[in-house]
């Protein structure tokens, strides 16, 4: 063991911090804070089913589906902004087929 130690110490090594790789992960944009919050959830898990949810979230599952609904929501918000813009008469065909839609 004072091998080890000496030869890190020689190198300027050190050893990970809990969550390192994980923490560097997320702010490097390899990970979302989903992801990064799942990690911890799959290392915590008591069974097989909160491994296999956590192991979804760590792939990405919930994050394509937040993006997804964040895509609508700007979508919409964008809309409707633009129809704010315009009086009832000056609406453009386009903004008004898409906002016409139930």
């Amino acid at each position: 063991m004072r091998d080890e130690s000496r030869s890190r110490s020689e190198c300027r090594c050190r050893l990970a911090e809990p969550g390192e790789f994980t923490r560097r992960a997320f702010l490097n944009g390899r990970l979302d804070l989903v992801q990064a919050e799942a990690v911890i959830d799959l290392i915590r898990a008591r069974s097989d089913r909160a491994a296999s949810m956590a192991t979804e979230q760590l792939e990405g599952h919930l994050s394509i589906v937040v993006a997804k609904c964040y895509d609508a929501l700007v979508s919409v918000c964008a809309d409707l902004e633009a129809g704010l813009d315009f009086d009832e008469d000056e609406v453009p065909e386009v903004l008004s087929l898409t906002c016409g839609k139930a």
